[in-house]
């Protein structure tokens, strides 16, 4: 579900424009007990069947391997004279199931930490809950078709995951010129 609205151009001085949308996912398996691989143990040997079940951290209703279920959006523009100033949001509720994998990785690297640093994949999963986003811009209109902005994304250098051991982008700032011809 999306919704914009504007204010109306006849006004050249102010104005405000924003976009909201929000998503919501009922990602469930419908076959939870299928087989869709077989492990392979040291020396190449078959191991275990693999199901969603055995290899699931959390199989509460079902729920599908990194899925957000709720995701909200935000974007508001204020414009005054030449100017333009921005906000958005990027919201998403904590991820419910990951693969059971990970507590393994976690014991090797835990187990061999004189040779390696550990990894707490599943111990950031647990207890990092929602991720919440914020970017900015401000921007001048030097003329119709010259426009000055400074961006500003992850504003409060939030530390944040959207897939297990990818860590996302720091805040990051730039300084944008864009000539229309």
């Amino acid at each position: 579900m999306s919704l914009a609205a504007t204010t109306p151009e006849t006004n050249k001085r102010f104005g405000v424009s924003a976009l909201i949308g929000y998503t919501y996912i009922e990602p469930v398996t419908l076959t939870p007990d299928s087989v869709y691989a077989l492990s392979k143990i040291l020396g190449g040997t078959v191991g275990q069947a693999l199901t969603y079940k055995n290899s699931s951290m959390d199989t509460t209703d079902n729920v599908l391997k990194y899925r957000f279920q709720h995701m909200f959006k935000l974007d508001i523009e204020f414009k005054i004279y030449r100017f333009n100033f921005g906000v958005s949001n990027k919201y998403y509720t904590k991820m419910q199931n990951v693969d059971k994998a990970f507590e393994g990785i976690e014991q090797l690297t835990r187990d061999a930490n004189t040779f390696f640093d550990e990894i707490v994949g599943v111990n950031y999963w647990q207890t990092n809950l929602d991720i919440s986003i914020w970017d900015a811009r401000l921007s001048y209109n030097v003329d119709k078709k010259q426009k000055v902005s400074i961006v500003c994304n992850n504003v409060f250098n939030e530390i944040y995951s959207l897939r297990p051991l990818k860590i996302e982008s720091p805040r990051t700032a730039a300084v944008q010129y864009v000539l229309t011809f």
